[in-house]
């Protein structure tokens, strides 16, 4: 009787913890969470955020009716949506397999926190980012490798060039990042 009183008492902080799978609006959600990477390197952390509007997840238009994007679209659209911050964007790439409902992705610094951050923007100018905290190299080389993934290159402290991947995924609402490097 003693087990299942502390399995049901686990069971209630386990949904208290994580809201019964209810997300909190967007004026209540935290502006920056932080997440490690699993790299070696301290100077290389993982920084992700969600956008300031609401999560979309759903591909509402059929490969037929699609616009076709260009990097300048997406560049004004990431611009439109966060002209409040004091982003310098690097570089953008064209999701062309609109994977998980993404139409583009920007690569961009974020001096204050001192990141390189990439972000994944559905057809509308939602995005979702993830940060690096280590500094660009000169010849970035950001490109869209398909699924969800983009590679760019970042400068180690002895200033050279190591490779750097972020896997963006969404399911069930679910945002998650993945980030690799060949440190």
């Amino acid at each position: 009787m003693k087990r299942k009183g502390t399995l049901l008492c686990l069971l209630a902080v386990f949904f208290i913890m994580t809201g019964c799978g209810r997300q909190k609006p967007a004026a209540e959600a935290p502006n920056t969470a932080q997440t490690a990477a699993g790299q070696d390197e301290a100077s290389s952390q993982a920084v992700s955020a969600p956008s300031e509007e609401p999560m979309r997840t759903a591909i509402g238009q059929s490969e037929e009716t699609r616009k076709s994007w260009t990097k300048e679209d997406l560049r004004s659209l990431f611009a439109d949506r966060t002209k409040d911050h004091d982003w310098e964007i690097v570089d953008c790439a064209v999701i062309s397999d609109f994977a998980f409902g993404r139409v583009g992705a920007i690569l961009f610094l974020d001096h204050e926190k001192q990141t390189v951050n990439a972000a994944f923007l559905d057809e509308e100018g939602l995005y979702q980012m993830c940060g690096i905290l280590a500094p660009l190299y000169s010849e970035h080389g950001f490109t869209y490798l398909g699924n969800g993934t983009v590679s760019f290159r970042l400068q180690t402290e002895e200033g050279d060039a190591y490779d750097c991947r972020i896997t963006f995924s969404s399911e069930n609402g679910n945002i998650n990042f993945v980030v690799e490097d060949d440190l």
